[in-house]
C-alpha cells in the first residue's frame, strides 16, 4: 500500500508568509520521496475569550498597550489563492472527533515545521499539534519549535506528564532549535535531532519558481524592512540606511494599497521583493531564511519577547551569528559586513544532507 502522509502545521494562516511557505516546502520534499501527501486541513475554531484577553483588549482602547500590526491590515484572499495554487489540502476539519476520522486514512502524521511544540501559542488545542489524535499513523516531527529557549509553563502546560506521554509516542523527533533537543531530553526524556527549516531543504530555484513570471516594480536598489513592532527610531534607522546606499526603502510586511487601506503582498509577491533586496532588515524568522536562500544582506533584530532561540539558532549554525542586532543602534554598523556566501551556502549544503538524511529515514 502505498504512504499517505499527513502533515499538520500553521499553513492556514492570512497572515504569516513563513508558515504557508514552510508547508508548501516540507509538502514538496515529501513528495520528492514518491508518497501521497496533503496539508490537515486543520483550522482550531477560535476559543472563547478569557479576562485575560478582555483585559488586554481595554488596555490597548486605552492606549496603555499597543495594538497588534496585524489586526488592521487585510488579507483579501492573498494567502488563500497562494494555498489553491501550491497546497494540497485534505478537507476541513475544526473538531476532535473530525480530526481523529482524518487521522485514520493516514500512514504517518507530520508535525511541523513552526512553533507547533509552543502551547503558548497553540493554547487550548496544544495537545492536537503533540499528535493526541492519532490512534494509529506513526507519529514524526519534523523542526517543530519551542519557540522559546525553556520549556513554558503556563495554564495551558499544567500537566507537563501528558505532554511527556504524548511525545513518547512518536517514532522520531526532531526540531528546529539546539535548546530543543535540550527541552526534549531534560524536560520529555525523548532524544530528538536539529534539522534544518523546510524552507532551507528545496533550494531557492523552488521558490524563485513561484514568482518568475512577475515583473519587479523597483528601479532603485531596495533597502526592505520586515518587522512586527515599527516604531520612530526604527524608522530613523533605515532612513538613514537608504541615505547611505542611495536606495529606496519599502515595508514588505504591508503596505497601503489604492484605497488607503493597509493590506498585505501577495506571498509571491514577498518573495520576489526579497530576492530583489540590496538589504533586509528584520525580525522575522522566515524573512531570515530566505535572506539566506536568496543570498541577500541582511540585519536580524532580536526580539527577546517574541522568543529569539530559534533565530540565534539558526544564525550559529550558519556562521552568521554577527548578523544578530541586539540594540537598533547596531542595524548601521552591521549591515556593512560582508557575508561570504560561499562559506554559507557550504555549510548550509552539509546541515541539508543532515536534515533530508533525517526526513527520508524517519518516513521509512
Amino acid at each position: 500500500m502505498k504512504k499517505k502522509i499527513g502533515i499538520l502545521n500553521f499553513h492556514y494562516s492570512n497572515n504569516n508568509y513563513g508558515a504557508v511557505l514552510q508547508a508548501c516546502a516540507i509538502q514538496e520534499v515529501v513528495r520528492s520521496y514518491g508518497y501521497d501527501v496533503e496539508n490537515i486541513n486543520y483550522i482550531p475554531l477560535e476559543q472563547k475569550k478569557t479576562f485575560k484577553n478582555y483585559l488586554g483588549d481595554i488596555l490597548r482602547i486605552c492606549g496603555l498597550r499597543k495594538t497588534e500590526a496585524r489586526k488592521n491590515v487585510k488579507h483579501n484572499g492573498k494567502f488563500q489563492s497562494f494555498r489553491d495554487k501550491f497546497l494540497s489540502t485534505s478537507s476541513l476539519c475544526q473538531t476532535d472527533v473530525e480530526l481523529s476520522d482524518l487521522s485514520l486514512k493516514y500512514t504517518h502524521v507530520l508535525v511541523g515545521s513552526d512553533q507547533v511544540f509552543r502551547p503558548a501559542m497553540t493554547r487550548h488545542n496544544a495537545t492536537k499539534y503533540f499528535l493526541d489524535f492519532c490512534p494509529r499513523a506513526i507519529k514524526i516531527s519534523y523542526a517543530a519549535s519551542f519557540g522559546t529557549d525553556k520549556w513554558e509553563n503556563n495554564v495551558y502546560t499544567k500537566d507537563a506528564r501528558l505532554f511527556t506521554r504524548l511525545l513518547s509516542g512518536f517514532s522520531a523527533v526532531s526540531v528546529r532549535e539546539d535548546s530543543g533537543v535540550t527541552i526534549c531530553n531534560e524536560v520529555f526524556e525523548v532524544e530528538a535531532h536539529h534539522v534544518l527549516d523546510p524552507t532551507l531543504l528545496v533550494g531557492a530555484d523552488y521558490f524563485r519558481e513561484m514568482f518568475k513570471f512577475r515583473s519587479s516594480d523597483s528601479k532603485l536598489k531596495l533597502v526592505s524592512y520586515y518587522k512586527l513592532d515599527i516604531d520612530d527610531d526604527f524608522l530613523q534607522v533605515i532612513s538613514r540606511l537608504t541615505v547611505d546606499r542611495k536606495s529606496e526603502s519599502k515595508n514588505i510586511y504591508h503596505e497601503k494599497n489604492s484605497q488607503g487601506e493597509e493590506e498585505y503582498h501577495s506571498v509571491e509577491e514577498w518573495l520576489q521583493l526579497i530576492s530583489s533586496s540590496d538589504l533586509v532588515v528584520t525580525d522575522s524568522f522566515h524573512c531570515v531564511c530566505f535572506s539566506i536562500l536568496f543570498n541577500i544582506d541582511f540585519v536580524c533584530i532580536a526580539n527577546p519577547e517574541r522568543g529569539i532561540a530559534r533565530l540565534s539558532s539558526l544564525l550559529e549554525m550558519l556562521g552568521l551569528s554577527d548578523r544578530l542586532c541586539v540594540k537598533p543602534d547596531l542595524i548601521d554598523s552591521i549591515s556593512k559586513k560582508n557575508i561570504d556566501w560561499c562559506v554559507v551556502e557550504q555549510k548550509l549544503s552539509d546541515e541539508r544532507k543532515k536534515s533530508i538524511n533525517f526526513l527520508s529515514k524517519s518516513l521509512s
